[in-house]
């Protein structure tokens, strides 16, 4: 994981970084960031979600994929 701190050229502390995410998370402004892209995506494109399926399961991994181990 990057710090955000260190890529924010530590102009701005970590803290901040998660706060103003939070508020922003908060205000609805990544939602809206993603509803315009698929939006957008649509009209230019063309969205076609008759044959998409989902599937939110999360199987368990073992510790030693993520590095963990």
């Amino acid at each position: 994981m990057e710090d955000a701190e260190r890529l924010c050229g530590n102009k701005v502390s970590d803290t901040t970084v998660r706060e103003r995410r939070d508020e922003w998370i908060a205000a609805g402004v990544f939602e809206t960031i993603s509803n315009e892209a698929i939006f957008g995506y649509d009209r230019i494109i063309g969205l076609d979600l008759s044959d998409v399926a989902l599937d939110g399961s999360l199987p368990q991994e073992p510790l030693w994929r993520w590095g963990n181990g």
